[in-house]
């Protein structure tokens, strides 16, 4: 009869570990927060040299009154650790590329790579 409030210890013990453990692994497995492909894509259309091209699609519809384009900057592949923003016209019969851009994931830190 003794054996119950040691059975009854013993059940509670595993209990609280049981907890702290799950509360400790809930705690070390949060996500990272990074950048998402959408902060990726408006961190290049920020940048002055990109600003200072979307300025000429100043017509109708953000359409180039020179070459009847328009302007497109876009996510074209994701690494491990960056997104790939391309930017560039297009227009009725071809797409002519302004630049290529690598966003950190992580970090957010924007390069020009073209």
């Amino acid at each position: 009869m003794r054996k119950w409030p040691l059975i009854f210890g013993i059940i509670i013990a595993l209990f609280v570990i049981f907890l702290t453990a799950e509360f400790f692994t809930i705690q070390k497995s949060a996500p990272v927060m990074g950048v998402t492909s959408a902060e990726a894509t408006e961190k290049v259309k920020n940048l002055p040299d990109v600003q200072e091209w979307l300025s000429l699609f100043s017509g109708l519809n953000h359409i180039s009154p020179a070459t009847g384009g328009r302007p497109i900057i876009e996510v074209d592949s994701i690494s491990d650790d960056s997104y790939i923003i391309h930017a560039y016209e297009q227009t009725f019969d071809h797409m002519a590329t302004f630049g290529w851009y690598s966003v950190n994931k992580k970090t957010g830190v924007v390069k020009k790579e073209i």
